[in-house]
């Protein structure tokens, strides 16, 4: 796997992915043995389940990961970058399914935003390395 933006990160970026891997695998399980179809309820019931499952046991690594990364984020200067990606690219929740309403849209957890936030910081830093290097090259 990866390393982290920064090295004192990594550590709590490896038992994040572990945790979460650990999770999804679970998620991704057939919700019946037989495959049958659930009603709206259970199928609602089972989000809300492995949402709170997903709390227990990853919630508190991936807020002590975040703050580092936050951290490494502004020891690194990379806040203005990070400001430049979001307005170029603001994150804005997909529409809903067509039939469904928005309010239940809302009520799933933020994953998938939490996920494209990892990557914007990863975009920064890419992007500032690159600069960093230009600006070395110019250094006589």
């Amino acid at each position: 796997m990866a390393s982290s933006l920064s090295s004192e990160c990594t550590p709590l970026k490896l038992k994040y992915d572990a945790c979460f891997n650990s999770w999804f695998e679970g998620y991704l399980e057939p919700i019946t043995p037989s495959g049958a179809p659930l009603s709206a309820a259970a199928v609602q019931q089972r989000n809300k389940d492995k949402a709170e499952e997903y709390d227990r046991k990853c919630g508190q690594v991936w807020k002590t990961y975040r703050e580092c990364v936050q951290k490494a984020v502004t020891n690194k200067n990379l806040d203005q970058l990070l400001k430049e990606a979001r307005e170029d690219n603001p994150l804005k929740d997909p529409p809903p399914p067509p039939g469904k309403n928005r309010r239940a849209s809302r009520d799933r957890p933020r994953l998938a935003n939490c996920t494209l936030s990892m990557l914007f910081v990863m975009y920064a830093a890419f992007k500032w390395s690159r600069r960093s290097n230009s600006m070395l090259r110019c250094i006589p």
